[in-house]
């Protein structure tokens, strides 16, 4: 061959060749958009896709079944074997599979254990086929399927279809199932067990119904068929004898569908008899609750979900006044009360809406109070139907609920405001409560009380005690009152009377104890003063009598000195001055004088001794008085605080200076020594507090305190000082009457007197006067007294023969000429011969029968201007002072001397009659 021709056939040859690199290029390319096609669709489907090596070695894996076993791409690259995601228990019957798809083709797939990445394990449904290349197997394809899903769907429904047949078995209804040639599929144990007491046992499945059960009526079959072919529901009831007894049957058919067609009908036998025996009780039940509901106080209505009336109670027809049975139907807001839609506090139409009980409280335009109740009313599924409203008159109960609570709070006011200590104690002996008035009184809070021990407050000395009563009347005794200590929270003591008793609960068992107490601080500080006012009342009645009696006896004594008196100044006017017996009957006068002391003494006590009232300035008196005392008696250092501006009082300003002298010797008597005596007056206001004891009225008194630094004295000699006569002095160191004098000094000028000592601490004496309301007066001395004669006629009136005839030789010793009278019947007598030359009578105040004051009445009578000077052993006090009230123009006190007597008998002769004056021209 040439060489051209060799040429051309070798570029024949390298064109076929790349002709055929080009077609392999384009088969190349096809392969692989072919491999990229299969690979997209792999992992578009929702399957799990691999491809491995016959020995298992995976080459390829889309992600659906990588996120399935939970591998990734790193660990497909590094090598993954299909067989790691099989349990070993199924290695060999997969790798059997995989030779038998190789060597016999495509077949079915097969259940295994897959085992995810993590080592837990799914069951799945494995498919293979094999890769052949060349007509030789190198490998296979294959899908898995999980299995999870549908096993426990389908154990689900295994399951489910269990529990319904056991369901099914566990009814008491007889149920069976029939398809559409009537012949049974399914009967429940119910169902068998009517099977059997009818006589039919083994198997029975294939029968029809009319062969099972003799007691269906011949309608039954068309029953079935309307029910297969209508797809509706079916119930009848009909009477059956079943194992020999009569019963009333209830049969149900329920058509069961598939593909949209009646393929089976369930029939469901119930035996109602028990049932429609519970009808019949219901019904029953139902008339027995109408009649109950009928005899109701409380208006009732059935309502529906509009609020229309079903049914009301007879206590609704008789409160509206209306028809039995016309409210049915209709709106009760409407019908009831004339409205067009529901009330705003209707309790049925809350109920309804919320579903849950409403009550509300209305009082009408008449004043009753009503309590309306809505009750929701639902069907058997919950859903509400309606609604029971229930109407109360609550009017009686309300103002029963007013009493009590103003019974509770006026209980709570008298509880909290009493003057009493209330507490209460559980039955373990604490405090559950205490009043306020057992807080004040004890010092503790309630805080600090409630919930301790009661005999926190009650003293140690008591506890015991105290635990044993409670003890006593937590077993149901009486303890009657009694008296105990509380302790106040400072220490103090409190001394209280307690009643208590023991509360019971609802079962009648001790519960509590319930206590009152009563302080006794003030009853037995009123009972001390009630002794002490007794004890003064004792004194001041003894010093009364011993007044009285020391009274009588001055009168007397008096009397005598007047005698005495008397017959010396007879005796030595006749004397003459150098006669031997002079001197002896001068000294008879000055003893008569200390007797004439000794009775004004026994006056002053007596309080007949005032003379002459007028306002007095007690600081100058006291003043005046201390001076003089203290010229007598230098080792007694005086001390005065005296009142600015005292107070006038009204008194004999003569008795108050003895009065205050006998207090001064007394303390200074007292003070042997010598020492400090301390005067003190003082304006002082006294309530009725401390007045009423004394009989005082209260007011504004003048008070004066005598205090000393002396041996002061004991209780026994305090109570006895004012006594007269008493003295704890040596014999002939004082008679006891200074004291008693100064006592009834102060009685007798509306005062009192008290003293106030002990051993060792010295004395004083408070003395309190009223307060006058006049300015008071200087005290003006007497001038000495002169004898003074006359000639006028003077009528001597005395029942003492020796003051009689003492009387008339003064009188006729100093130029008088003289008319006696021993009674006062003669003296009238004698004045009613001789009035008109009679110018003054001289008249005894004391005398037995026809006393002074009935007879100076009497010499009124006759002569309303007759002048009268009274006489008595007594001072001007009493009734001595009455007469002078009266119109007697002077008072003279026995014993007198001569000169005494001329001087008031020539004062009142010499002084204009009451009849002069009112005939005196004005300003005469």
């Amino acid at each position: 061959m040439s060489k051209n021709g060799d040429a051309e056939t070798l570029r024949e040859q390298i064109r076929k060749l790349e002709e055929k690199c080009r077609e392999q290029d384009s088969l190349i390319q096809f392969l692989r958009k072919s491999d990229q096609r299969f690979r997209d669709i792999t992992e578009l489907l929702p399957h799990n896709i691999y491809e491995s090596t016959l020995d298992g070695t995976v080459i390829y894996a889309n992600s659906n079944i990588l996120r399935c076993f939970g591998f990734t791409l790193d660990d497909l690259a590094r090598g993954l074997n299909i067989f790691r995601a099989i349990v070993p228990e199924d290695h060999d019957r997969m790798r059997r599979t995989i030779r038998e798809r190789v060597y016999s083709g495509p077949g079915k797939g097969s259940e295994y254990t897959a085992r995810r990445k993590d080592g837990s394990t799914f069951p799945v449904f494995a498919s293979v086929v094999p890769i052949f290349e060349s007509g030789k197997a190198v490998g296979i394809r294959g899908t898995i399927v999980d299995l999870s899903e549908r096993k426990q769907a389908e154990l689900a429904l295994r399951q489910s279809e269990v529990r319904h047949r056991m369901a099914l078995d566990s009814m008491a209804d007889a149920i069976h199932v029939i398809d559409r040639d009537m012949r049974m599929v399914f009967m429940n144990s119910g169902c068998r067990e009517l099977c059997r007491k009818n006589g039919l046992t083994g198997e029975l499945e294939g029968l029809t119904p009319f062969e099972i059960f003799p007691f269906l009526p011949p309608e039954a079959r068309d029953q079935y068929s309307r029910v297969f072919e209508t797809g509706s529901p079916l119930l009848t009831e009909d009477t059956a004898v079943v194992d020999g007894t009569g019963i009333v049957m209830e049969t149900r058919k329920v058509p069961i569908f598939e593909d949209g067609k009646v393929a089976r009908v369930m029939t469901v036998f119930r035996e109602v008899t028990d049932a429609k025996k519970a009808e019949e009780q219901l019904k029953k039940s139902e008339q027995e609750k109408a009649i109950i509901l009928d005899t109701m106080s409380e208006l009732v209505f059935y309502l529906d979900q509009d609020l229309k009336m079903i049914w009301a109670n007879s206590a609704a027809y008789r409160q509206f006044k209306v028809p039995r049975g016309s409210m049915g139907g209709n709106y009760c807001y409407a019908f009831l009360h004339g409205l067009d839609r529901p009330c705003s506090i209707c309790p049925a139409l809350k109920a309804i809406k919320s579903g849950e009980f409403c009550r509300t409280e209305v009082i009408s335009s008449y004043g009753k109070s009503w309590i309306l109740r809505g009750y929701p009313v639902r069907d058997d599924k919950g859903n509400i139907t309606g609604a029971v409203e229930i109407v109360t008159d609550v009017t009686e109960s309300k103002q029963m609920e007013e009493a009590l609570r103003s019974s509770e709070e006026k209980y709570q006011v008298i509880v909290e405001k009493t003057l009493d200590l209330i507490f209460a104690v559980d039955r373990t002996g604490h405090f559950s409560y205490v009043n306020p008035r057992f807080e004040r009184i004890t010092g503790y809070s309630s805080m600090e009380l409630i919930g301790r021990p009661f005999t926190l407050a009650i003293s140690p000395e008591d506890a015991l005690v105290a635990r044993d009563r409670f003890r006593q009347g937590m077993r149901g005794m009486e303890i009657p009152p009694y008296r105990t200590d509380l302790i106040h929270k400072n220490g103090g003591r409190i001394p209280v009377e307690f009643l208590v008793t023991t509360m019971y609960d609802a079962s009648g068992n001790p519960s509590a104890r319930f206590g009152i107490g009563r302080d006794l601080t003030e009853r037995l500080s009123a009972e001390a003063r009630r002794v002490d006012l007794e004890a003064q009342l004792f004194q001041a009645q003894k010093m009364e009598a011993i007044g009285t009696l020391a009274g009588g006896i001055a009168h007397d004594f008096n009397n005598l000195l007047m005698g005495i008196q008397g017959y010396t100044s007879l005796m030595l006017y006749e004397m003459d001055s150098s006669h031997p017996f002079q001197e002896k009957l001068r000294n008879i006068e000055r003893q008569v004088r200390s007797g004439a002391e000794l009775t004004r003494q026994l006056l002053g006590f007596a309080r007949v001794g005032k003379y002459e009232i007028r306002p007095t300035d007690l600081n100058e008196l006291i003043g005046r008085t201390a001076e003089m005392f203290g010229r007598t008696k230098k080792e007694i250092a005086i001390h005065k605080r005296l009142q600015e501006r005292i107070w006038p009082v009204e008194a004999d300003g003569t008795q108050l200076e003895q009065a205050m002298l006998n207090l001064y010797l007394n303390s200074w008597q007292a003070m042997p020594g010598g020492g400090d005596l301390f005067l003190e007056t003082l304006n002082v206001f006294l309530d009725e507090k401390f007045t009423r004891p004394h009989s005082l009225k209260p007011g504004k008194y003048v008070k004066i305190s005598v205090s000393d630094t002396g041996v002061g004295m004991d209780e026994k000699v305090r109570k006895r000082i004012f006594e007269p006569f008493f003295t704890t002095k040596t014999m002939g160191r004082g008679t006891g009457l200074g004291l008693a004098s100064a006592y009834g000094i102060i009685k007798g000028h509306g005062g009192i007197i008290q003293v106030s000592s002990s051993k060792g601490a010295g004395t004083t004496f408070d003395i309190y006067l009223p307060a006058g309301k006049k300015p008071s007066e200087k005290l003006i001395s007497a001038p000495a007294e002169q004898v003074k004669k006359g000639k006028e006629t003077i009528l001597v009136i005395d029942d003492e023969d020796y003051v009689l005839d003492v009387s008339r030789e003064y009188l006729e010793l100093l130029g008088y000429k003289v008319l006696v009278a021993r009674s006062g019947h003669e003296a009238m007598d004698i004045y009613r011969r001789e009035k008109d030359r009679i110018d003054v009578v001289l008249l005894d105040m004391v005398m037995p029968r026809v006393g002074g004051e009935e007879v100076f009445e009497m010499l009124k009578s006759c002569n309303k201007d007759v002048p009268v000077i009274l006489s008595s052993g007594y001072s001007l006090s009493g009734q001595a002072a009455g007469i002078m009230k009266k119109g007697c123009r002077s008072f003279i006190q026995k014993p007198f001397t001569m000169e005494t007597l001329s001087e008031r008998v020539r004062a009142v002769l010499d002084s204009p009659r009451e009849s002069d004056r009112a005939a005196r021209p004005a300003g005469a």
